[in-house]
């Protein structure tokens, strides 16, 4: 029981100073992955970090009662779909992703190379499939192993 409730609050983190992950000292931890292995508490950059491949996992940050849901997208994650030197789309597009997971909103930029590379084969090239024609219809995430 007291594992849980562990859990359930901010864990470990009270007996620590600083952010576990980057180890400054006097960084707010207020952040942790619902989905990863290791629960614990760190800095919003050491998240973003962390999350660079990963941004459909859930975040909770810690609001000084207790944890709330956040995004990668509302922390300010944006994924980038172009390819290796490849320019990429000036402003992020806010894209729904739905994932066995959950539904998530998702930063894209895309690559810069504009009607040549199509927006769905970009969104193909990382297994999020694009039902319809519609660039507006939400990809959902596939496994294809």
């Amino acid at each position: 029981l007291d594992a849980l409730l562990q859990y359930d609050g901010q864990g470990n983190s009270l007996l620590v100073s600083g952010c576990p992950s980057c180890q400054l000292p006097g960084i707010s931890r207020m952040y942790r992955c619902v989905e990863c292995f290791d629960h614990d508490m760190v800095c919003k950059d050491c998240c973003l970090q962390q999350h660079n491949h990963l941004p459909l996992h859930h975040i909770n940050v810690w609001n000084g009662r207790f944890f709330e849901r956040t995004s990668l997208a509302a922390m300010g994650l944006k994924v980038y779909l172009g390819h290796t030197n490849c320019p990429m789309t000036k402003e992020p597009s806010l894209v729904p992703i739905i994932h066995t997971n959950g539904i998530h909103c998702v930063n894209v930029l895309l690559c810069g190379h504009g009607a040549t590379v199509h927006p769905q084969y970009q969104l193909l090239r990382c297994s999020w499939y694009c039902q319809g024609h519609a660039a507006t219809r939400a990809p959902n995430k596939y496994k294809h192993r």
